[in-house]
This record gives C-alpha cells, sequence and structure tokens, in this order.
C-alpha cells in the first residue's frame, strides 16, 4: 500500500489505484495521513469534514467513514494494520517507503548532507514526487490550510536545487524553468534574484537587469514597497559586472535571525533576586559544554511570563544568534510541531517528518550558535526534553506551573505572590503615584486582599485606572465581601477566576474533591487527618501533595486564602450540598481552648496545610495537640 498527498489524494496497491468514496472518506484519509503514525482526536477530524459547524452526528459518521475506508484498504479484520483506534481518536500506521511526503522529507534531509553537484541530483528526486498542489481533491478548510504549507516547502526544495544547480554551472539550462517559476509566484523575491543570476552568467546582462526593473515596478504599483536589500545588491553587482557573480550563490542570502520574544509591556515589580538569578545563570559567561538552563515554576497568575520575558530581552545581547519563543499551553502542544516552527524560523527549508529527526535537525543547526530559547507555560519534562539544545552555547528558560523534574535545585527558580512592599508599588505604578498618595492605607488594604497575587493586582489596578471616579476605598469595599471577590476580580479578558481554574481541572478527582470540601469549612488553615476525615479516602497524602504541588496549597499562613473563595464559589454541581457524616460527626469534637483551630490528637501527620494564595514560604508549622 502507498499513500501519496503530494497532489490529489490517492492509494496504490501493486501499482493499481484504489477507487476512494466521497468527499468525507478523503477528509478523514487526508487528516490522518498528514499526522500520519499520531493519534488524531475525533474533535479534529470532525473540524476537517464540517469546519466550526458541525451535526449532532458527527462523532458517528467519522467512526462510519473510518469503518469504510477500513473495508476499501482492505484492513476490515483485528487486529487492523492500517487504522489504529487510539483515544482519543485514530492513528494510521504507514511503515517507512509507504508515504510520498515522509519519502520527499528523507530526501531532502539527505541533500543537506550532500556535495551541491549531488544534492542538485537528490532535489530532482524529491521534486519528482509531486504530481501537483497537495491534497487539491480534499475539500476542507482545515486541510487545505496545512496542505498550504506542504506546497510551500516544495518551493523552498525548488529554490534549493536550482541553487545547487547554478553552482555547478547549469544556468542556462534553468532560465526557462526559473521564468514559469516567477511567473507563477510574482512575489517570490528569491526566484527573481535566482533568474537574473542565470541570465547575466548566461550573458544576458540587460535580460538580468529587466527582471529586476520589472519586479520593482510591480511591487511599487501593488504594495507601495522597494525589493529587498539582497536584491538591490544584486542588481549594482550586474550594473558593475563584478567578477564575484560568477560564483555569487543566492544561498549567502540569510534568513533572518529570530527574535521571537513577545513584547514587555507592564512593570515588573519586586522581582530584582529573581531577575538577578535568571541572569546568573544564563549571562552566556560560564564556561563548559553543559546547557545553561533556569526555569522559573510557581501558581498560576503568579507572573511567571512577565518575569521570564523582562529577563529573556534583558539577556537579548548575550544571545545574538537568535531568541526563540513558543507558548507550550502547559503541556498541549506536541514537541514534533514546536521543532518544526523552531527549525523554520531558524531557516531549515525542509522539515524531517519524524519527531526524532527533528530534534537531531534542531540541536545540529544551532549548534555552535548563541541562541537563547524561551520554553513558557511548559507541561512536563517529557514536552521540554527534545526541545533542549545539545549544549552551550545555547541557553533556555522554561516557565510552569510545576517544578521541572529532573533539573538540579540551583537551576530552579520558585516564584512566589509579592510581598507588601512589591504589591504596593505594583498597584502604584498602574493607578499613578499621586492617586495613591491620595489613599495610602487603602492602597495598603488592597494589596493584602489580592494576596500580593500579580494578576489580582493588575486587575485591581486596571479596574480603578478606567474608573477615575472611584476611590481606593471602593473597591477595597467591594472586595470585603469573599462571596463575590472573584467577580469583582475580573476585568476585560482578564480574571482570577479563569487561571484558576487551570490549576483545578488539571487536578486528579481525589485532589479536586478534597480542595471543594476543605473550601467549605471556611477556615484559613486544615490538617492533613482533617482531608482524611472529608473525603475518607486512603491516599489523602498524596491528594494534599498533589494540591501543593499546584500551588492551591501551602504548607503555612493563616491569612484569607483566594482559593478558599474560589472553592467555596464552584457551580453546586461539583460540591457536596452538605459536609459528608465523617465531616459532621468531626464538629462534635471538643476544641481545647488554647488552639485557635479545630485539632485533636491523631496518628495521622498533623502538618499546616493551608489553601492561601497570600501565604509566605517558610517552615511548616506543626500543631499542638
Amino acid at each position: 500500500m502507498y499513500f501519496k498527498i503530494l497532489g490529489p489524494l490517492s492509494v496504490e496497491r501493486d501499482g493499481s489505484e484504489i477507487h476512494l468514496r466521497g468527499s468525507l472518506q478523503h477528509v478523514v484519509l487526508a487528516a490522518l495521513l498528514l499526522d500520519a503514525n499520531r493519534i488524531v482526536p475525533v474533535s479534529r477530524l470532525i473540524e476537517a469534514a464540517w469546519g466550526e459547524a458541525p451535526p449532532e452526528t458527527a462523532r458517528n459518521q467519522i467512526q462510519i467513514r473510518v469503518s469504510a475506508l477500513r473495508r476499501t484498504l482492505g484492513d476490515d479484520a483485528q487486529p487492523y494494520n492500517f487504522f489504529i483506534t487510539r483515544p482519543p481518536g485514530y492513528l494510521i500506521k504507514v511503515g517507512p517507503g509507504r508515504l510520498d511526503v515522509a519519502d520527499f522529507d528523507e530526501l531532502i534531509d539527505r541533500a543537506q548532507q550532500e556535495e551541491p553537484e549531488q544534492a542538485a541530483k537528490t532535489l530532482r528526486k524529491a521534486l519528482a514526487l509531486w504530481r501537483g498542489p497537495a491534497l487539491s481533491n480534499v475539500s476542507s478548510d482545515l486541510v487545505q490550510t496545512i496542505a498550504h504549507g506542504l506546497d510551500e516547502r516544495r518551493l523552498l526544495a525548488h529554490e534549493q536545487c536550482i541553487e545547487f544547480e547554478l553552482a555547478t554551472g547549469f544556468h542556462q539550462q534553468l532560465v526557462a524553468e526559473l521564468r514559469g517559476l516567477v511567473q507563477d509566484n510574482p512575489l517570490r523575491e528569491r526566484l527573481h534574484g535566482l533568474l537574473m543570476l542565470a541570465l547575466y552568467r548566461s550573458g544576458r546582462q540587460a535580460e538580468a537587469l529587466q527582471v529586476y526593473r520589472s519586479y520593482r515596478g510591480m511591487l511599487l504599483d501593488t504594495l507601495g514597497l522597494e525589493p529587498g536589500d539582497e536584491l538591490r545588491r544584486l542588481e549594482l553587482a550586474i550594473l558593475n559586472q563584478e567578477s564575484e557573480l560568477g560564483s555569487f550563490r543566492v544561498a549567502t542570502w540569510q534568513t533572518p535571525v529570530p527574535k521571537q520574544l513577545p513584547p514587555v509591556i507592564s512593570h515588573l515589580a519586586g522581582r530584582d533576586a529573581e531577575l538577578c538569578r535568571i541572569w546568573s545563570l544564563l549571562d552566556g559567561t560560564r564556561a563548559g559544554a553543559a546547557l545553561p538552563i533556569a526555569a522559573v515554576f510557581g501558581r498560576a497568575g503568579v507572573g511567571k511570563t512577565e518575569l521570564a520575558l523582562q529577563a529573556a530581552h534583558r539577556l537579548a545581547p548575550a544571545y545574538p544568534d537568535g531568541q526563540l519563543y513558543i507558548d507550550l499551553q502547559g503541556g498541549e502542544l506536541h514537541p514534533a510541531d514546536v521543532l518544526s516552527r523552531f527549525l523554520r524560523a531558524l531557516g531549515v527549508s525542509a522539515v524531517p517528518a519524524q519527531a526524532e529527526e527533528r530534534g537531531a535537525l534542531f540541536r545540529s543547526t544551532i549548534a555552535d550558535s548563541r541562541v537563547l530559547i524561551l520554553l513558557d507555560n511548559a507541561g512536563s519534562f517529557e514536552q521540554i526534553w527534545p526541545l533542549l539544545p545539545g549544549g552551550a552555547p545555547c541557553a533556555v528558560l522554561i516557565t510552569s506551573r510545576h517544578r521541572p523534574i529532573g533539573l538540579p535545585e540551583s537551576q530552579v527558580i520558585r516564584l512566589d505572590v509579592l510581598d507588601g512592599q512589591g504589591a504596593v508599588e505594583l498597584l502604584t505604578h498602574d493607578i499613578g503615584t499621586r492617586r495613591a498618595a491620595l489613599e495610602p492605607e487603602p492602597i495598603r488594604t488592597l494589596a493584602e486582599q489580592c494576596g500580593g497575587l500579580p494578576l489580582a493586582l493588575r486587575i485591581a489596578g486596571a479596574r480603578l485606572a478606567v474608573r477615575p471616579q472611584w476611590t481606593v476605598q471602593t473597591l477595597v469595599d467591594l472586595l470585603g465581601d469573599s462571596r463575590h471577590l472573584l467577580d469583582v476580580l475580573s476585568h476585560g479578558d482578564l480574571e482570577v477566576r479563569a487561571i484558576l481554574d487551570v490549576s483545578y481541572h488539571g487536578l486528579s478527582s481525589e485532589a479536586q474533591k478534597l480542595f471543594r470540601r476543605l473550601a467549605l469549612l471556611d477556615s484559613p488553615q486544615s490538617a492533613v487527618w482533617l482531608g482524611a476525615a472529608l473525603v475518607g479516602g486512603d491516599d489523602v497524602e498524596g491528594a494534599f501533595a498533589e494540591l501543593v504541588e499546584a500551588s492551591l496549597l501551602v504548607r503555612r499562613g493563616t491569612s484569607i486564602s483566594f482559593t478558599t473563595w474560589y472553592g467555596s464559589t464552584r457551580p453546586s454541581g461539583l460540591r457536596p450540598k452538605r459536609p459528608p457524616s465523617s465531616a459532621r460527626s468531626w464538629w462534635s469534637v471538643p476544641v481545647p481552648s488554647s488552639s485557635p483551630w479545630p485539632i485533636r490528637r491523631t496518628s495521622v501527620t498533623t502538618e499546616a496545610v493551608s489553601p492561601s494564595c497570600a501565604a509566605r514560604p517558610s517552615t511548616v508549622r506543626r500543631m499542638s495537640p
């Protein structure tokens, strides 16, 4: 079986084409082949088939089409050879030499390691696999968007092939081919440069200059732009008949050094120590081949991305070969997709199909280069590991809600909430020095109400900034009612509830249940034995550890907590209507008058665990029996 997507979608068996029935069958097969040997969720197949308006029967129809494809391709007996069911979707298993795009990628990769003459021949073999625009017979907006990327890879390979052939003296034979490519891609500046060079080396200087003038006139008329610097330099060299044009290679036009860091648009307060720590780890002055890494972790909304961006921009001059940035979406992005983006940003024209090959090519591409990589909002270390360079002089800065496993403590920075001074500084910056000076005490109170959480402070500052008629005390009064605190801490697309939801929904069901029931107690502190009484589970300490790791609980603190309010404002369907019987019976236990909270002697560890965003790290407090 041989699958073809470099042109109209088709499948061949023993040299004969297999007839595929129906447009929906084409869409499902194309979507699976574009991610061959990887699980494609049913939701993605539905999006490919119907876009944003699928029918209610969409999931059933996908199942029907997969079954039909199995029958059509003779894969209808278990265990299946091609179409494998793997939650949450399907995987099409394609071996080596069974998919044209995989063969194309293999040939492109091979050409990068060869001398120009042989590389040109290898690239011609790769281009011969194409039969027209990729997947041109598949009616799907999603599929066509991805197919356009394949067409771009084809054109990049074609440009590189012609460049190699020019370097080996085939300029006269290439003129006609280049004219056709320029006509089909009139805005492709590199093709115009290649055509100019081929004409000049063929003794046709006037025609080469006319190509430039025609291109420049078209750009000015349609876009109001001038040609790029490299093309202008080539035109000047042709005018002056410079001798170096005999060996001039357009490949010397370098892809711009990637500068992918998002802009820094907000003020950073109270993070001087953390900035200095990152600088000391990544300033590029350390000797040795070990890869410099700094990992910043902490709860959602604590300002990890803001700190990392500030640090990365300050470090940028030490990494002149580029800065790469990616939001890993808490683990949602697959490393293979990230590597593809990075390779294209670094100017790699043809990206291998296999994730391992992409990783190897990425490490080779940036070896001996000073490149800073910012991996923002990372998930597990399994997601991070394939994205790491081979070693210095590159460097990596990571942010995550969880402490990355496998990194030594010296490379890890735990980011906590701001102290009182830092919180006041941030609020003062957002609402203005004059306004803050009029109400110094309410400013301090507001900072305490926000628990030092930078996101909450920014929301509070934004609400005051757009309401100049409000006093700071007005917002303090609104936040005084904890039942509505999360509703007040919302402004535009910023809200504390949303970032807490991210942490909450990442928990196991046991940890979610424990968190909800602790929130019902309306107490700033609890104990592990009490958690066991509330949920009745055997692994309550594991649930507590999970909540601490997610920064929803900290092992210390008596201040009012965001997470307590958050737990008590969960939708009623997510929490019990009344405490469980084990918790109700606990309330009858006599409480010693010397204790500020309920406690009793128990064999279970009685370390204080506080659902507090505002708490500061310190030693664990032991409760007296």
